[in-house]
Parts: structure tokens; sequence; C-alpha cells
């Protein structure tokens, strides 16, 4: 799945030309320091919000 995937490093926030925020991934995991976006494809349907008698479940720490 991480082939397959974009791996984000971090990201900013922008207001106008002014860089607001910086959020760095490095800390999420020492083997995976970053988050990774899946093509569509790659997605299972339960976590674009259409799944029918499955169940999701989210880690402690998820909201919601």
């Amino acid at each position: 799945m991480v082939d397959a995937g974009v791996r984000i490093l971090g990201g900013i926030a922008v207001s106008g030309a002014k860089t607001v925020g910086s959020m760095s991934f490095a800390s999420v995991s020492e083997r995976f320091p970053f988050v990774l976006a899946l093509p569509r494809s790659q997605r299972n349907p339960c976590w674009s919000g259409v799944c029918t008698n499955s169940t999701v479940r989210r880690s402690s720490g998820a909201p919601g």
C-alpha cells in the first residue's frame, strides 16, 4: 500500500502570502515518518464513507 501512495512529510498553512502555521509528520512513526495519501482506486470503500454491512473501527485517539 505504501508504494501506491504519496508520502506527505508535512504541510503548511498560508494566508495571503504569509505562512501562518506548519506541521511535520516526522514524529508519527520511526518506521513511517509520514502520512500516506492513496489514489482513490486504492482506498477501502469504508474510508470514503460508503460502507454497507461493515464496521469501521477507529483508534482511541481518533476523533468521532
